[in-house]
């Protein structure tokens, strides 16, 4: 679904079955949501698509040694269920200060750009265009999109109903190894293994600290461990040599010179590194593009029309009289029931919600003690029916949890 896929556009949640009607058939079919916004349904028998698929001509990669596919693969039914490109006339408040999280947050100069300066330094031509030392749009988000909640899917009319988001994401590269003048080996390889998960500067991402000053919080061995073996969400790196993690391990400590001894050991043959992978906002930490920030869809997939789009949670703090219900960036999936009401929390405002699945329409919220960045389960005991999400919460900047809540159905 994705060719050469350089853009962590791997697909974000299981399928979903469905029996389709056409033309008077029933077809057995499967689904895919992906990060980028799109569905594709298949007869899962044959493999056929229901509807037809585009193969759109992109543009190769400036980067040197990067191929970038000449096509990427595009349903033409449904509609993308977030938008596929970021405009200048998209901009929410293009006057704001920028805030991108490999910028030193928060430190505001006459040099910090404003949302509309910094969209303007940057490529955004929509989906698929490779990145580049300047910075591209990725949008939907390198989250999506579609979610690790995935979509709903109601057996008895083949009606999709999906969560996304609208959060436009920038990714920039940067030169490291034998392009990048005075790079030592240990800023080649950190910016090559941790610039990806800790920022661009290695100045620390929503959730994960930063690596600028570790070398106040941790002993060198502790460091070459945590390399090594990982840490909480961080994975182990065991690939990396001993002459890579100590090479590491002294950039961080501030004791490495730029020309290393292991400089023979040590080959750094990638030219180029992630210098930016974030989220793309303004000073006030809300989505540079117009809301609604996340979204609720109900996709007929006989058809491939949409009954309705809604807003998914929304800001409080926004305070917008043109925005009532601004959406929010959402994680978790949707749970439908019997009775026609579907239950969804994975908002960032920690709220739990119940929808008319015919209408769209709210019908009941509560706030949870966490976000719950997971999927809703309804079960039976006793003849009486329940609903439980599991409130997590820890992602977004929001706090952490570790409760489940239940309700009952009345």
């Amino acid at each position: 679904m994705v060719h050469h896929d350089i853009w962590d556009r791997d697909l974000p949640a299981p399928p979903n079955l469905v029996d389709i009607e056409r033309d008077g058939q029933t077809i057995p079919a499967v689904a895919q949501v992906t990060k980028s916004g799109h569905v594709f349904v298949f007869n899962r028998i044959t493999g056929e698509p229901l509807f037809p698929i585009e193969e759109k001509a992109y543009p190769g990669s400036t980067l040197l040694g990067e191929k970038a596919f000449e096509t990427q693969p595009l349903p033409l039914k449904p509609a993308p269920f977030a938008r596929q490109i970021l405009t200048e006339d998209d901009l929410y408040a293009p006057d704001r200060t920028a805030f991108v999280d490999d910028l030193v947050s928060g430190n505001k100069t006459e040099n910090t750009p404003t949302v509309l300066e910094k969209f303007k330094s940057i490529t955004s031509k929509g989906q698929f265009i490779p990145m580049d030392t300047t910075g591209v749009i990725l949008f939907p988000g390198a989250d999506g999109g579609a979610e690790w909640g995935g979509a709903a899917l109601d057996p008895r009319d083949g009606v999709m109903y999906v969560n996304a988001n609208e959060m436009a994401w920038i990714i920039k590269m940067k030169e490291v190894g034998g392009g990048a003048e005075g790079s030592s080996v240990g800023q080649s390889l950190a910016q090559i293994h941790c610039a990806r998960c800790h920022g661009g500067e290695l100045q620390g991402l929503a959730g994960i600290p930063a690596l600028q000053n570790i070398k106040l919080r941790l002993e060198a061995d502790s460091i070459k461990t945590i390399i090594q073996k990982g840490r909480g969400a961080m994975p182990g790196m065991p690939n990396l040599s001993t002459d890579e993690t100590d090479a590491i391990t002294e950039f961080l400590m501030g004791m490495e010179q730029a020309k290393d001894h292991r400089v023979e050991k040590i080959n750094v043959d990638v030219p180029y590194s992630v210098a930016s992978f974030a989220r793309f906002k303004d000073d006030r930490g809300y989505p540079v593009v117009k809301p609604p920030w996340g979204t609720l869809n109900a996709i007929d997939l006989n058809t491939g029309e949409y009954l309705w789009t809604v807003p998914l949670g929304h800001e409080e703090s926004l305070q917008d009289p043109n925005v009532p219900v601004s959406g929010l960036e959402n994680y978790g999936g949707p749970a439908i029931t019997k009775g026609g009401v579907l239950f969804i929390a994975a908002t960032k405002d920690e709220k739990i919600r119940a929808f008319h699945m015919k209408t769209g329409e709210q019908l009941w919220e509560d706030r949870l003690p966490a976000g719950g960045y997971a999927t809703p389960i309804t079960y039976q005991v006793d003849g009486k029916q329940y609903l439980v999400i599991s409130c997590g919460g820890g992602k977004m900047g929001t706090a952490s949890g570790d409760e489940y809540r239940a309700y009952a159905l009345e």
